[in-house]
């Protein structure tokens, strides 16, 4: 059995809900390691697939309650470390494996990141931009958050994680459509693969347009899509 296959066998039943966290579960992982070949592509340099793939099993063992307590009184990159120790992989491989998933989750690529930090940021986005990614997001946060506000369903301010950021799983929607306006190898993804954007943003203009029918309101949901696209509406405007 590969390293890749005893790391599966031993992450995934941790990610499955109920144990796992619903949107950062089995099935998250299982995508993202399915999107090597069409990620290469838009990566400057190759990125070893067995390299990659660890780099998604291992990249939400933060999510996982096994490992919160290890987490917290050594770290992240300790444990992760810790798992890396049993691979075949040259020890400078396994410190961009650490390197790419302790800093995975900021916004933007460095010019210094290396190749495999921007696939698995490009691979976390990607599955995202799709109707099994938007509803995610319920599934991560479904019992926190509201779907909307029924006092006052459309709009949306900062799309940022966290305090003063976004409140409802609806505004959560554009915090993810707006990596199209920001990062031109999404842009680029989705001139390749259209089907699963614009699915994405059916299922937003259908969220919406019920909310609307439902509590009697005009329908807005177009003028966020407006927002939230800016420049590159016309391309998706009805």
């Amino acid at each position: 059995m590969s390293y890749v296959d005893k790391l599966t066998k031993k992450l995934l039943p941790h990610y499955t809900p109920p144990e796992g966290t619903g949107g950062h579960d089995d099935t998250h992982v299982l995508r993202m390691i399915g999107m090597h070949p069409t990620l290469q592509p838009y990566i400057d340099e190759p990125v070893k697939q067995e390299l990659y793939e660890t780099t998604v099993l291992l990249h939400n063992i933060d999510r996982a309650p096994c490992f919160t307590e290890s987490i917290k009184v050594r770290g992240l990159a300790s444990v992760l470390e810790e798992l890396l120790g049993s691979s075949p992989f040259e020890f400078s491989d396994q410190r961009l494996v650490v390197d790419a998933i302790v800093n995975h989750s900021k916004f933007k690529d460095d010019p210094n990141d290396s190749a495999l930090m921007q696939m698995l940021r490009l691979a976390d986005k990607w599955d995202r931009l799709s109707v099994i990614g938007m509803t995610s997001g319920i599934a991560w946060l479904g019992c926190q958050r509201q779907l909307y506000d029924p006092e006052s369903p459309f709009g949306f301010g900062s799309t940022a994680e966290g305090k003063g950021g976004w409140q409802t799983l609806y505004q959560n929607f554009f915090r993810i459509l707006e990596w199209y306006a920001v990062f031109p190898k999404i842009r680029l993804l989705v001139d390749e693969y259209p089907e699963r954007f614009m699915a994405a943003i059916a299922f937003v203009r259908a969220f919406g347009a019920e909310i609307a029918a439902t509590h009697n309101i005009p329908n807005k949901v177009e003028d966020d899509l407006n927002k939230v696209f800016g420049e590159y509406y016309v391309r998706f405007k009805p």
